[in-house]
């Protein structure tokens, strides 16, 4: 066998502590764009036409 014998409970206690960074990191984002979002001041009038986002990738699957 070569290189080092890991253990699973050390790659678990490392996914563990990974995940909880993760949830933490991505709670503290979600909060700062609700709150951007909350303090955004509508618009008075919409100006231009309604914008519609197509991909162009050749797929010749047809939506409607």
């Amino acid at each position: 066998m070569l290189g080092w014998t890991v253990e699973r409970g050390a790659i678990r206690r490392e996914v563990e502590a990974i995940a909880l960074e993760t949830e933490y990191y991505l709670e503290k984002r979600l909060l700062a764009l609700e709150t951007k979002f909350k303090n955004l001041i509508p618009p008075k009038r919409r100006s231009g036409w309604n914008r519609v986002l197509v991909e162009l990738d050749g797929c010749q699957i047809r939506t409607l």
